[in-house]
């Protein structure tokens, strides 16, 4: 299914499949940091949006969350590479 919705996405747009290159590349040097970025990033996106397009006030609860994402996210992405030190 996933594979028909983005060949459907490559011949609407006439996006060359070429683009893809730096998206597999990144995937293969550090795919488990991107993940922690979009993971955290997804999160503090979801609560602005339920705020600023839904109108729904985010709880206290909800940006406590929201930072505490943010912040795994950075210090996943910010950590020393396996075998440096502190």
């Amino acid at each position: 299914m996933y594979t028909e919705l983005f060949t459907l996405y490559l011949a609407e747009t006439g996006v060359s499949v070429w683009m893809l290159v730096p998206a597999v590349l990144s995937m293969i040097v550090a795919a488990g940091r991107i993940y922690a970025a979009d993971g955290g990033a997804y999160i503090f996106v979801a609560i602005l949006w339920l705020w600023m397009i839904e109108g729904i006030r985010p709880t206290t609860w909800d940006v406590t969350g929201a930072i505490v994402a943010l912040q795994a996210m950075m210090m996943i992405i910010f950590a020393p590479e396996q075998g440096q030190s502190v």
